[in-house]
């Protein structure tokens, strides 16, 4: 029984020391400050890049890995552009309205030195996709969904290395 407890109690202290620690990034320790400027919308969907760019900033700053701050003040900054945003139906109801659409969302992201404007990590195709329902419109909350994951994508790519 002692031998249980023994292990048990050391696991808990293994996990609570390496839920303290920080994950290294692939950029290097020198790398500890973002910038995010707004990314640019290449489409016709408007502030489209203002609700993208907020939920890639609200990821960082989750993430803690990098201080999110201002282009003076930063390491490294994420540029962004959104290229394509499609709204397609998903199903009709009997009279053929359609009662559900699907987004799908592509934006390209590369990291710079924020000093010198050298590309620290090359541009990358990053999609999302989600599904609105009972409108025509995408609601800033379907936006932000996908912004999330789109975050989600780009934290994997230039910070983990996947």
């Amino acid at each position: 029984m002692n031998r249980y407890l023994f292990g048990v109690v050391v696991l808990a202290v293994l996990m609570a020391v390496s839920c303290g620690t920080t994950r290294e990034t692939v950029l290097g320790e020198e790398y500890r400050s973002v910038a995010i400027p707004v990314f640019k919308n290449e489409t016709m969907e408007p502030g489209l890049e203002e609700t993208i760019t907020a939920s890639v900033i609200q990821a960082f700053l989750r993430d803690r890995r990098l201080r999110v701050t201002d282009r003076s003040h930063a390491d490294v900054m994420l540029e962004g552009r959104i290229t394509s945003v499609e709204i397609e139906p998903l199903s009709f109801t009997d009279l053929d309205r359609a009662v559900g659409y699907d987004m799908t969302l592509v934006l390209y992201a590369r990291m710079v030195d924020a000093d010198d404007g050298r590309v620290m990590m090359q541009e990358t195709e990053f999609q999302a996709r989600g599904p609105f329902l009972l409108t025509n419109e995408p609601s800033i909350e379907r936006q932000r969904d996908i912004g999330s994951v789109l975050a989600d994508q780009i934290i994997s790519r230039f910070l983990d290395g996947w």
